[in-house]
């Protein structure tokens, strides 16, 4: 994800928004997003489509690599959501079932 910090500060910038306001409605502390901004730690995928889905923007853009962007296949995305909406137990018993396969 090395492009990842500049295409956040860029869309966050863009849209006139801070990083408190983005931490804010994210519900995680300032901190978390001057750290993304800085490479310093990457965000999960949960996190990915709260940022994607707070700036109405397709997840695979912020993935953005060398100016090509990853496009996610549409089914993908789906489960991708559907996953990020899962309780931690669920989730743990889905990967489990899919290690299986």
């Amino acid at each position: 994800m090395s492009d990842f910090p500049q295409i956040l500060k860029t869309l966050r910038r863009s849209r006139k928004v801070t990083q408190s306001k983005l931490a804010e409605a994210l519900g995680y502390g300032c901190t978390a997003i001057a750290n993304y901004e800085s490479g310093r730690t990457e965000p999960d995928i949960d996190t990915l489509l709260k940022i994607a889905n707070f700036f109405e923007v397709p997840v695979g853009s912020l993935l953005e690599r060398e100016n090509k962007i990853y496009k996610i296949d549409e089914e993908v995305e789906f489960v991708i959501q559907k996953f990020s909406q899962l309780d931690r137990e669920k989730k743990d018993y889905l990967l489990y079932t899919l290690n299986i396969l």
